[in-house]
């Protein structure tokens, strides 16, 4: 969210005045510097203990609309904030990971459990937010000047990376990050053959 420029939530399980690590103290910064905000139930001294943390994890839920579960072993503070968004009647969606795979063993229990639902990409979660076709106007009316190089020149019959590396005058660490870019987005796709398809 920070890299994005956008505004999020720090939930604290120590008091603001207490940020453990010092090391996200500069994260903190940023946050507030976004226009977030950085909260906490506890005193503003107050020292971080272990059972805050799962205390902490019903707010997030709360404060959420939905909770994205990416990883989550069997006993984990994951798996804590989907039961406490469960609880609290919200919408809980999960990746689903490899089989056998400790880190990968709550989300999988979630899906197979019916308690959360499965997404693999960004398309998914974009459907389930009921974003997608709010999420593509706003981002193709703010698309850099590159992005819509690439999307010209894809219409234009540019169909792999190495057609666009050799049409257009840009550099490749440029180009090749905002394919990127573009992918996430879910505004092209890159087939198993390697080529790149407009899904908008």
């Amino acid at each position: 969210a920070v890299a994005a420029n956008a505004p999020t939530i720090g939930i604290l399980a120590s008091g603001i005045g207490n940020i453990t690590p010092r090391s996200h103290y500069a994260l903190a910064q940023k946050i507030l510097g976004c226009g977030g905000s950085i909260i906490s139930e506890y005193p503003v001294t107050f020292p971080i203990l272990k059972y805050q943390f799962l205390e902490r994890n019903r707010l997030i839920s709360a404060l959420s609309d939905t909770v994205i579960i990416v990883e989550a072993a069997q006993r984990s503070g994951a798996l804590i904030t989907a039961r406490c968004a469960l609880e609290q009647g919200k919408n809980v969606l999960a990746f689903p990971g490899e089989a056998g795979r400790v880190q990968s063993k709550g989300c999988n229990n979630l899906i197979k459990n019916g308690e959360a639902h499965l997404v693999d990409c960004i398309a998914d979660v974009q459907m389930h937010l009921k974003l997608e076709s709010s999420f593509q106007k706003a981002r193709h009316s703010q698309m850099g000047i590159m992005e819509q190089k690439i999307i010209e020149f894809m219409r234009d019959g540019a169909g792999t990376v190495e057609e666009l590396l050799t049409k257009m005058d840009e550099g490749i660490a440029d180009i090749l990050s905002t394919i990127s870019i573009l992918e996430v987005d879910g505004i092209i796709s890159k087939e198993a053959d390697g080529k790149l398809v407009l899904r908008g």
